[in-house]
Protein backbone atom coordinates (compact mmCIF):
# COMPACT_ATOMS: atom_id res chain seq x y z
CA UNK A 1 0.00 0.00 0.00
CA UNK A 2 1.55 3.31 -1.10
CA UNK A 3 1.33 6.69 0.59
CA UNK A 4 0.92 9.39 -2.04
CA UNK A 5 0.75 13.18 -1.74
CA UNK A 6 -2.16 15.07 -3.29
CA UNK A 7 -0.67 17.91 -5.32
CA UNK A 8 -2.53 20.65 -3.44
CA UNK A 9 -1.76 19.44 0.07
CA UNK A 10 1.35 19.53 2.21
CA UNK A 11 2.86 16.57 4.08
CA UNK A 12 2.79 16.61 7.84
CA UNK A 13 3.37 13.91 10.41
CA UNK A 14 0.00 14.58 11.99
CA UNK A 15 -1.87 15.62 8.86
CA UNK A 16 -5.23 14.25 7.86
CA UNK A 17 -5.47 11.60 5.17
CA UNK A 18 -8.00 9.93 2.91
CA UNK A 19 -7.63 6.16 2.75
CA UNK A 20 -9.14 3.34 0.70
CA UNK A 21 -8.86 -0.15 2.18
CA UNK A 22 -7.07 -3.21 0.79
CA UNK A 23 -8.49 -6.73 0.53
CA UNK A 24 -8.14 -10.16 -1.05
CA UNK A 25 -10.79 -11.86 -3.18
CA UNK A 26 -11.15 -15.07 -5.22
CA UNK A 27 -11.14 -14.71 -9.04
CA UNK A 28 -14.59 -13.65 -10.18
CA UNK A 29 -15.54 -12.65 -6.65
CA UNK A 30 -16.59 -9.38 -5.03
CA UNK A 31 -15.16 -7.56 -2.05
CA UNK A 32 -16.02 -4.38 -0.11
CA UNK A 33 -13.43 -1.84 1.05
CA UNK A 34 -13.82 1.23 3.25
CA UNK A 35 -13.22 4.81 2.13
CA UNK A 36 -12.25 6.88 5.17
CA UNK A 37 -10.95 10.30 6.21
CA UNK A 38 -8.46 9.83 9.03
CA UNK A 39 -7.01 12.11 11.69
CA UNK A 40 -9.18 15.08 10.69
CA UNK A 41 -8.14 18.01 12.93
CA UNK A 42 -10.36 20.11 15.12
CA UNK A 43 -10.88 22.51 12.20
CA UNK A 44 -13.45 19.86 11.17
CA UNK A 45 -14.33 18.47 7.77
CA UNK A 46 -17.21 20.19 5.97
CA UNK A 47 -16.73 19.15 2.34
CA UNK A 48 -14.89 16.29 0.68
CA UNK A 49 -14.64 15.13 -2.93
CA UNK A 50 -12.46 12.12 -3.75
CA UNK A 51 -11.78 10.12 -6.92
CA UNK A 52 -10.86 6.42 -6.72
CA UNK A 53 -9.10 5.29 -9.88
CA UNK A 54 -9.06 1.51 -10.46
CA UNK A 55 -7.64 -0.98 -12.99
CA UNK A 56 -9.53 -2.48 -15.94
CA UNK A 57 -9.62 -5.79 -14.08
CA UNK A 58 -11.93 -4.31 -11.43
CA UNK A 59 -15.55 -3.26 -11.73
CA UNK A 60 -17.32 -1.15 -9.06
CA UNK A 61 -20.76 -2.62 -8.42
CA UNK A 62 -22.20 -0.96 -5.30
CA UNK A 63 -21.63 1.51 -2.49
CA UNK A 64 -23.25 2.56 0.78
CA UNK A 65 -22.70 5.19 3.47
CA UNK A 66 -23.31 2.95 6.48
CA UNK A 67 -22.14 4.58 9.73
CA UNK A 68 -20.96 7.77 8.03
CA UNK A 69 -21.33 10.86 10.26
CA UNK A 70 -21.47 13.12 7.20
CA UNK A 71 -24.84 14.73 6.51
CA UNK A 72 -24.87 13.58 2.89
CA UNK A 73 -22.69 11.26 0.80
CA UNK A 74 -22.95 10.48 -2.92
CA UNK A 75 -20.72 8.06 -4.87
CA UNK A 76 -20.96 8.02 -8.67
CA UNK A 77 -19.75 4.60 -9.83
CA UNK A 78 -19.80 5.77 -13.45
CA UNK A 79 -18.21 9.20 -13.04
CA UNK A 80 -15.49 8.57 -15.65
CA UNK A 81 -13.70 5.55 -17.17
CA UNK A 82 -12.03 3.61 -14.34
CA UNK A 83 -13.03 6.31 -11.85
CA UNK A 84 -15.48 6.45 -8.93
CA UNK A 85 -16.16 9.92 -7.49
CA UNK A 86 -17.45 10.26 -3.92
CA UNK A 87 -18.56 13.54 -2.36
CA UNK A 88 -19.70 14.30 1.17
CA UNK A 89 -20.83 17.34 3.16
CA UNK A 90 -21.34 18.26 6.80
CA UNK A 91 -22.92 21.54 7.83
CA UNK A 92 -21.22 21.73 11.24
CA UNK A 93 -18.08 19.73 10.44
CA UNK A 94 -16.77 16.40 11.73
CA UNK A 95 -13.36 15.50 13.17
CA UNK A 96 -11.26 12.46 13.95
CA UNK A 97 -11.50 9.23 11.95
CA UNK A 98 -14.51 9.43 9.63
CA UNK A 99 -16.17 6.62 7.73
CA UNK A 100 -17.26 8.06 4.38
CA UNK A 101 -18.49 5.09 2.33
CA UNK A 102 -18.02 1.40 1.55
CA UNK A 103 -17.28 0.46 -2.07
CA UNK A 104 -17.82 -2.98 -3.56
CA UNK A 105 -15.65 -4.15 -6.47
CA UNK A 106 -15.99 -7.25 -8.66
CA UNK A 107 -12.73 -8.76 -9.92
CA UNK A 108 -12.25 -10.45 -13.29
CA UNK A 109 -8.43 -10.86 -13.11
CA UNK A 110 -6.55 -14.16 -12.79
CA UNK A 111 -5.25 -15.42 -9.44
CA UNK A 112 -2.05 -13.97 -8.06
CA UNK A 113 -2.56 -10.46 -9.44
CA UNK A 114 -2.97 -7.31 -7.30
CA UNK A 115 -5.00 -4.39 -8.65
CA UNK A 116 -4.44 -0.87 -7.35
CA UNK A 117 -7.03 1.55 -5.94
CA UNK A 118 -5.61 5.06 -6.42
CA UNK A 119 -7.06 7.78 -4.17
CA UNK A 120 -7.06 11.33 -5.55
CA UNK A 121 -8.26 14.18 -3.32
CA UNK A 122 -10.24 16.85 -5.17
CA UNK A 123 -11.70 18.80 -2.23
CA UNK A 124 -10.92 18.53 1.49
CA UNK A 125 -12.15 21.62 3.35
CA UNK A 126 -13.79 22.83 6.54
CA UNK A 127 -17.42 24.11 6.66
CA UNK A 128 -16.19 27.59 5.68
CA UNK A 129 -14.51 26.26 2.53
CA UNK A 130 -10.94 26.60 3.85
CA UNK A 131 -8.73 23.73 2.57
CA UNK A 132 -7.43 21.24 5.15
CA UNK A 133 -3.98 19.71 4.44
CA UNK A 134 -4.33 15.98 3.75
CA UNK A 135 -2.52 13.08 2.11
CA UNK A 136 -4.03 10.21 0.14
CA UNK A 137 -3.42 6.55 0.97
CA UNK A 138 -3.94 4.07 -1.86
CA UNK A 139 -5.24 0.54 -1.51
CA UNK A 140 -5.21 -2.65 -3.55
CA UNK A 141 -7.26 -5.76 -4.20
CA UNK A 142 -5.31 -9.03 -4.57
CA UNK A 143 -6.74 -12.26 -5.97
CA UNK A 144 -6.49 -15.51 -4.04
CA UNK A 145 -5.63 -18.72 -5.89
CA UNK A 146 -8.55 -20.68 -4.42
CA UNK A 147 -11.65 -21.04 -6.52
CA UNK A 148 -14.94 -20.47 -4.81
CA UNK A 149 -18.49 -20.46 -5.93
CA UNK A 150 -19.51 -17.31 -7.74
CA UNK A 151 -21.35 -14.95 -5.43
CA UNK A 152 -24.66 -13.40 -6.30
CA UNK A 153 -23.87 -10.15 -8.16
CA UNK A 154 -24.88 -6.90 -6.54
CA UNK A 155 -26.91 -4.51 -8.75
CA UNK A 156 -24.96 -1.47 -9.83
CA UNK A 157 -27.81 0.90 -9.02
CA UNK A 158 -27.93 0.30 -5.29
CA UNK A 159 -29.86 3.13 -3.59
CA UNK A 160 -27.66 5.77 -2.02
CA UNK A 161 -29.58 5.65 1.24
CA UNK A 162 -31.82 2.81 2.37
CA UNK A 163 -33.76 3.33 5.59
CA UNK A 164 -33.18 0.51 8.07
CA UNK A 165 -36.75 0.63 9.29
CA UNK A 166 -40.08 1.98 8.18
CA UNK A 167 -41.48 4.70 10.43
CA UNK A 168 -44.87 3.99 11.89
CA UNK A 169 -47.60 6.20 13.21
CA UNK A 170 -48.12 4.15 16.37
CA UNK A 171 -49.12 6.35 19.33
CA UNK A 172 -46.43 6.74 21.97
CA UNK A 173 -48.79 5.55 24.67
CA UNK A 174 -51.99 3.53 24.79
CA UNK A 175 -54.83 4.62 27.08
CA UNK A 176 -55.41 2.08 29.83
CA UNK A 177 -59.18 2.44 29.72
CA UNK A 178 -61.81 3.45 27.23
CA UNK A 179 -63.48 6.71 28.12
CA UNK A 180 -67.23 6.56 28.45
CA UNK A 181 -69.82 9.23 27.96
CA UNK A 182 -71.80 8.31 31.10
CA UNK A 183 -72.11 11.36 33.39
CA UNK A 184 -70.84 10.94 36.95
CA UNK A 185 -73.95 12.53 38.34
CA UNK A 186 -77.41 13.37 37.15
CA UNK A 187 -78.05 17.11 36.89
CA UNK A 188 -80.92 18.33 39.01
CA UNK A 189 -82.17 20.66 36.34
CA UNK A 190 -81.91 20.98 32.61
CA UNK A 191 -79.65 23.86 31.68
CA UNK A 192 -80.86 26.27 29.10
CA UNK A 193 -78.67 27.86 26.48
CA UNK A 194 -79.12 30.82 24.24
CA UNK A 195 -78.07 30.07 20.68
CA UNK A 196 -75.25 32.25 19.37
CA UNK A 197 -76.48 34.19 16.38
CA UNK A 198 -74.78 33.22 13.11
CA UNK A 199 -73.16 36.25 11.50
CA UNK A 200 -74.64 37.20 8.20
CA UNK A 201 -72.01 36.84 5.45
CA UNK A 202 -71.19 39.84 3.37
CA UNK A 203 -72.98 39.56 0.02
CA UNK A 204 -71.08 38.84 -3.17
CA UNK A 205 -73.10 40.69 -5.77
CA UNK A 206 -70.87 39.84 -8.74
CA UNK A 207 -70.41 36.14 -7.88
CA UNK A 208 -66.60 36.14 -8.12
CA UNK A 209 -66.10 34.67 -4.63
CA UNK A 210 -64.99 37.94 -3.03
CA UNK A 211 -67.42 39.40 -0.48
CA UNK A 212 -68.49 42.93 -1.31
CA UNK A 213 -66.74 44.16 1.85
CA UNK A 214 -63.27 43.31 0.47
CA UNK A 215 -63.98 43.24 -3.27
CA UNK A 216 -62.16 46.09 -5.09
CA UNK A 217 -64.85 45.92 -7.79
CA UNK A 218 -68.02 44.60 -6.11
CA UNK A 219 -70.13 45.18 -9.22
CA UNK A 220 -67.86 43.35 -11.69
CA UNK A 221 -66.30 39.88 -11.53
CA UNK A 222 -63.09 40.88 -13.37
CA UNK A 223 -61.71 44.13 -12.01
CA UNK A 224 -58.56 44.23 -14.19
CA UNK A 225 -60.08 42.71 -17.39
CA UNK A 226 -57.42 39.96 -17.57
CA UNK A 227 -60.10 37.27 -18.03
CA UNK A 228 -59.69 35.78 -14.53
CA UNK A 229 -62.48 36.22 -12.00
CA UNK A 230 -61.28 38.21 -9.01
CA UNK A 231 -61.86 35.74 -6.15
CA UNK A 232 -61.84 32.04 -5.36
CA UNK A 233 -64.39 31.40 -8.08
CA UNK A 234 -61.25 31.58 -10.23
CA UNK A 235 -57.57 31.65 -9.25
CA UNK A 236 -56.71 35.18 -8.12
CA UNK A 237 -57.63 35.92 -4.47
CA UNK A 238 -57.80 32.25 -3.47
CA UNK A 239 -58.96 32.79 0.13
CA UNK A 240 -61.26 35.75 -0.61
CA UNK A 241 -59.73 38.03 2.03
CA UNK A 242 -58.97 41.02 -0.18
CA UNK A 243 -55.20 40.73 0.33
CA UNK A 244 -52.73 39.66 -2.38
CA UNK A 245 -50.69 36.89 -0.73
CA UNK A 246 -47.91 34.55 -1.95
CA UNK A 247 -49.23 32.27 -4.68
CA UNK A 248 -51.99 34.68 -5.72
CA UNK A 249 -52.22 36.99 -8.70
CA UNK A 250 -53.50 40.52 -8.14
CA UNK A 251 -57.15 40.99 -9.18
CA UNK A 252 -56.48 44.72 -9.67
CA UNK A 253 -53.35 44.25 -11.84
CA UNK A 254 -53.80 42.57 -15.21
CA UNK A 255 -50.06 41.67 -15.35
CA UNK A 256 -48.99 40.58 -11.87
CA UNK A 257 -45.40 39.74 -12.80
CA UNK A 258 -44.83 42.68 -15.16
CA UNK A 259 -43.72 40.65 -18.20
CA UNK A 260 -46.24 42.15 -20.63
CA UNK A 261 -48.60 39.15 -20.66
CA UNK A 262 -52.01 39.31 -19.00
CA UNK A 263 -52.52 36.90 -16.12
CA UNK A 264 -55.36 35.23 -18.01
CA UNK A 265 -53.23 34.60 -21.11
CA UNK A 266 -50.49 33.06 -18.95
CA UNK A 267 -53.13 30.74 -17.47
CA UNK A 268 -54.12 29.66 -21.00
CA UNK A 269 -57.52 31.38 -21.29
CA UNK A 270 -59.15 31.66 -24.71
CA UNK A 271 -62.39 33.12 -23.33
CA UNK A 272 -62.99 35.04 -20.07
CA UNK A 273 -64.04 33.03 -17.01
CA UNK A 274 -66.81 35.42 -15.99
CA UNK A 275 -69.39 37.74 -17.54
CA UNK A 276 -67.93 41.17 -16.84
CA UNK A 277 -64.57 41.20 -18.67
CA UNK A 278 -64.28 44.09 -21.12
CA UNK A 279 -63.15 42.29 -24.26
CA UNK A 280 -62.25 45.60 -25.89
CA UNK A 281 -59.70 46.33 -23.15
CA UNK A 282 -56.00 45.93 -24.07
CA UNK A 283 -55.70 43.92 -20.84
CA UNK A 284 -57.79 41.09 -22.31
CA UNK A 285 -55.45 38.90 -24.37
CA UNK A 286 -56.84 35.53 -25.50
CA UNK A 287 -54.22 32.77 -25.68
CA UNK A 288 -53.48 31.75 -29.29
CA UNK A 289 -52.04 28.41 -28.06
CA UNK A 290 -53.72 27.22 -24.84
CA UNK A 291 -51.72 23.96 -24.91
CA UNK A 292 -48.74 25.88 -23.49
CA UNK A 293 -48.72 28.10 -20.41
CA UNK A 294 -46.36 30.46 -18.65
CA UNK A 295 -46.14 31.49 -15.00
CA UNK A 296 -48.13 34.65 -14.11
CA UNK A 297 -46.00 34.98 -10.96
CA UNK A 298 -42.63 34.96 -12.75
CA UNK A 299 -41.41 37.25 -15.52
CA UNK A 300 -39.01 34.49 -16.66
CA UNK A 301 -40.96 31.23 -16.61
CA UNK A 302 -38.21 28.94 -17.90
CA UNK A 303 -35.39 30.58 -15.95
CA UNK A 304 -33.21 31.14 -19.03
CA UNK A 305 -32.49 34.79 -18.16
CA UNK A 306 -34.72 36.16 -20.95
CA UNK A 307 -38.05 37.68 -19.84
CA UNK A 308 -41.15 35.97 -21.24
CA UNK A 309 -42.14 39.11 -23.13
CA UNK A 310 -38.83 39.11 -25.01
CA UNK A 311 -39.34 35.51 -26.14
CA UNK A 312 -42.98 35.70 -27.31
CA UNK A 313 -42.48 38.99 -29.13
CA UNK A 314 -46.09 39.57 -30.18
CA UNK A 315 -47.30 38.34 -26.78
CA UNK A 316 -50.10 36.18 -28.13
CA UNK A 317 -49.19 32.98 -26.23
CA UNK A 318 -48.05 31.13 -29.35
CA UNK A 319 -44.49 30.47 -30.55
CA UNK A 320 -44.37 32.10 -33.98
CA UNK A 321 -41.55 32.34 -36.51
CA UNK A 322 -38.52 34.11 -35.07
CA UNK A 323 -39.62 33.55 -31.46
CA UNK A 324 -38.36 31.31 -28.69
CA UNK A 325 -40.63 29.40 -26.31
CA UNK A 326 -40.86 30.99 -22.82
CA UNK A 327 -42.62 27.87 -21.50
CA UNK A 328 -39.89 25.40 -22.53
CA UNK A 329 -37.45 24.51 -19.74
CA UNK A 330 -34.18 22.99 -20.98
CA UNK A 331 -32.57 21.22 -18.01
CA UNK A 332 -28.97 20.13 -18.58
CA UNK A 333 -28.28 16.68 -17.15
CA UNK A 334 -24.66 15.70 -16.53
CA UNK A 335 -22.63 12.55 -16.71
CA UNK A 336 -22.90 11.72 -13.04
CA UNK A 337 -25.26 13.32 -10.57
CA UNK A 338 -27.43 16.36 -11.30
CA UNK A 339 -29.66 18.03 -8.73
CA UNK A 340 -32.50 19.44 -10.82
CA UNK A 341 -36.13 20.58 -10.83
CA UNK A 342 -39.11 19.15 -12.67
CA UNK A 343 -41.81 21.68 -13.69
CA UNK A 344 -43.80 19.69 -16.25
CA UNK A 345 -47.21 18.05 -15.94
CA UNK A 346 -47.71 15.16 -13.50
CA UNK A 347 -47.04 12.01 -15.51
CA UNK A 348 -45.19 8.65 -15.47
CA UNK A 349 -41.44 9.06 -15.13
CA UNK A 350 -40.41 7.54 -18.46
CA UNK A 351 -42.86 9.86 -20.24
CA UNK A 352 -41.71 12.87 -18.23
CA UNK A 353 -38.07 12.18 -19.13
CA UNK A 354 -38.93 11.98 -22.83
CA UNK A 355 -35.90 11.76 -25.12
CA UNK A 356 -33.55 11.96 -22.11
CA UNK A 357 -34.88 8.70 -20.63
CA UNK A 358 -32.26 6.43 -22.22
CA UNK A 359 -29.46 8.50 -20.64
CA UNK A 360 -30.81 8.23 -17.07
CA UNK A 361 -29.51 5.47 -14.79
CA UNK A 362 -31.38 6.40 -11.61
CA UNK A 363 -33.47 9.12 -9.97
CA UNK A 364 -33.65 9.88 -6.24
CA UNK A 365 -35.98 12.23 -4.38
CA UNK A 366 -35.41 13.35 -0.78
CA UNK A 367 -38.54 12.99 1.29
CA UNK A 368 -39.63 13.71 4.85
CA UNK A 369 -37.73 11.86 7.53
CA UNK A 370 -34.44 12.34 5.62
CA UNK A 371 -34.99 9.19 3.54
CA UNK A 372 -35.08 8.69 -0.22
CA UNK A 373 -37.58 7.65 -2.86
CA UNK A 374 -35.96 6.17 -5.97
CA UNK A 375 -36.59 5.10 -9.56
CA UNK A 376 -34.56 2.78 -11.77
CA UNK A 377 -35.41 2.32 -15.46
CA UNK A 378 -36.80 -1.14 -16.16
CA UNK A 379 -36.73 -2.14 -12.48
CA UNK A 380 -40.20 -1.45 -11.04
CA UNK A 381 -39.67 -3.84 -8.12
CA UNK A 382 -36.69 -1.77 -6.93
CA UNK A 383 -38.39 1.60 -7.51
CA UNK A 384 -40.52 3.46 -4.96
CA UNK A 385 -41.81 6.24 -7.25
CA UNK A 386 -43.54 5.99 -10.62
CA UNK A 387 -44.52 9.58 -11.47
CA UNK A 388 -43.07 13.09 -11.43
CA UNK A 389 -45.18 16.05 -10.24
CA UNK A 390 -44.70 19.79 -10.78
CA UNK A 391 -41.89 21.22 -8.65
CA UNK A 392 -40.39 17.84 -7.75
CA UNK A 393 -36.73 18.18 -6.71
CA UNK A 394 -34.65 15.32 -8.07
CA UNK A 395 -31.15 13.85 -8.01
CA UNK A 396 -30.68 12.37 -11.49
CA UNK A 397 -27.78 10.03 -12.31
CA UNK A 398 -26.90 10.30 -16.00
CA UNK A 399 -24.76 8.05 -18.17
CA UNK A 400 -23.78 11.05 -20.28
CA UNK A 401 -24.67 14.72 -20.68
CA UNK A 402 -28.08 15.35 -22.23
CA UNK A 403 -30.70 18.13 -22.37
CA UNK A 404 -33.99 17.29 -20.65
CA UNK A 405 -36.77 19.39 -22.22
CA UNK A 406 -39.79 20.07 -20.02
CA UNK A 407 -42.98 21.99 -20.91
CA UNK A 408 -44.01 24.18 -17.98
CA UNK A 409 -47.21 22.81 -16.43
CA UNK A 410 -48.77 26.15 -15.52
CA UNK A 411 -48.54 25.41 -11.78
CA UNK A 412 -46.90 28.31 -9.93
CA UNK A 413 -44.78 27.91 -6.79
CA UNK A 414 -44.36 30.92 -4.53
CA UNK A 415 -42.98 29.30 -1.36
CA UNK A 416 -41.44 26.12 0.04
CA UNK A 417 -42.14 24.56 3.44
CA UNK A 418 -38.83 23.62 5.09
CA UNK A 419 -38.70 21.00 7.84
CA UNK A 420 -36.05 20.71 10.52
CA UNK A 421 -33.15 18.85 8.89
CA UNK A 422 -32.25 18.62 5.20
CA UNK A 423 -34.62 19.91 2.54
CA UNK A 424 -34.31 19.52 -1.23
CA UNK A 425 -36.07 22.47 -2.88
CA UNK A 426 -36.58 24.21 -6.20
CA UNK A 427 -35.93 27.91 -5.95
CA UNK A 428 -38.66 29.67 -7.95
CA UNK A 429 -37.95 33.30 -7.11
CA UNK A 430 -36.14 35.94 -9.12
CA UNK A 431 -32.37 35.72 -9.47
CA UNK A 432 -30.77 37.30 -6.40
CA UNK A 433 -27.60 37.35 -4.37
CA UNK A 434 -27.84 34.62 -1.74
CA UNK A 435 -27.95 37.07 1.15
CA UNK A 436 -31.04 38.72 -0.34
CA UNK A 437 -32.62 35.43 -1.46
CA UNK A 438 -32.60 33.91 2.06
CA UNK A 439 -33.18 37.16 3.97
CA UNK A 440 -36.60 36.07 5.21
CA UNK A 441 -35.32 32.79 6.70
CA UNK A 442 -31.69 33.65 7.51
CA UNK A 443 -32.14 32.92 11.22
CA UNK A 444 -33.51 29.43 10.55
CA UNK A 445 -31.01 28.38 7.86
CA UNK A 446 -27.69 26.79 8.85
CA UNK A 447 -26.33 26.29 5.32
CA UNK A 448 -27.42 26.01 1.67
CA UNK A 449 -25.63 23.65 -0.76
CA UNK A 450 -25.68 23.43 -4.55
CA UNK A 451 -24.29 20.44 -6.47
CA UNK A 452 -21.82 21.50 -9.17
CA UNK A 453 -21.10 19.90 -12.54
CA UNK A 454 -17.80 18.47 -11.25
CA UNK A 455 -19.79 16.63 -8.52
CA UNK A 456 -18.46 18.96 -5.84
CA UNK A 457 -20.56 21.27 -3.67
CA UNK A 458 -20.72 25.03 -3.30
CA UNK A 459 -22.25 26.39 -0.11
CA UNK A 460 -23.69 29.50 1.53
CA UNK A 461 -23.83 30.08 5.28
CA UNK A 462 -25.92 33.14 6.26
CA UNK A 463 -23.67 33.94 9.22
CA UNK A 464 -20.46 33.58 7.15
CA UNK A 465 -21.12 35.15 3.73
CA UNK A 466 -17.45 36.13 3.32
CA UNK A 467 -16.31 32.49 3.13
CA UNK A 468 -19.30 31.15 1.18
CA UNK A 469 -18.75 29.84 -2.34
CA UNK A 470 -22.43 29.91 -3.40
CA UNK A 471 -23.16 33.54 -4.24
CA UNK A 472 -26.45 33.57 -6.16
CA UNK A 473 -29.81 31.82 -6.38
CA UNK A 474 -31.44 31.73 -9.81
CA UNK A 475 -34.92 30.59 -10.80
CA UNK A 476 -35.17 26.79 -11.07
CA UNK A 477 -31.95 26.20 -9.12
CA UNK A 478 -32.17 22.99 -7.08
CA UNK A 479 -30.75 23.52 -3.58
CA UNK A 480 -30.15 21.55 -0.37
CA UNK A 481 -31.15 23.59 2.67
CA UNK A 482 -30.34 22.62 6.26
CA UNK A 483 -32.79 23.95 8.85
CA UNK A 484 -31.69 23.55 12.47
CA UNK A 485 -34.58 25.34 14.15
CA UNK A 486 -37.33 23.21 15.59
CA UNK A 487 -40.59 23.74 13.74
CA UNK A 488 -38.91 24.48 10.41
CA UNK A 489 -39.54 27.54 8.28
CA UNK A 490 -41.35 28.73 5.15
CA UNK A 491 -39.23 30.19 2.36
CA UNK A 492 -41.32 32.73 0.44
CA UNK A 493 -39.86 33.48 -3.00
CA UNK A 494 -40.02 36.97 -4.46
CA UNK A 495 -41.29 36.90 -8.09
Amino acid sequence: MALLLGSQFAIGSDSASVSIGSASVPPGGSVTVALEALNVPSAALGAITVDIVYDDSLEPTAWDKTSSPLDMVNCNLNYAPNTVRCTGISAVGVSGDIAMAHLTFHSVESAGECDSLDVRIITFADPDGKPIPATDIDGQICLLPEKTASPTPTPTLTPTSTPTSTPTLTPTSTPTSTPTSTPTSTPTSTPTSTPTPTPTPSPDDDGDGLPNSVDPCPNGDDCDDDGLMDGSASSEDLNDNGVVEPGETDPTNWDSDGDGFSDGLERGLTTPEGQDTDRTSPHWQPDADPTTRTDPLSADTNGDGVPDGEEDLDRNGRVDAGETDPSLVAASLAQGWKHTCYVGEAQPIDQALGAAANKVLAVYRLKGGQTWDRWFPGRPSASTITTFSPWDQLFVLGSEAVTWNQQFSGASQSSAALAQGWNSICYSGATKEMQAAVAGIAEQVAVVYALQADQGWSHYAPDKPDVSSLTQAARLDALLVLITQEGGATWVFDP
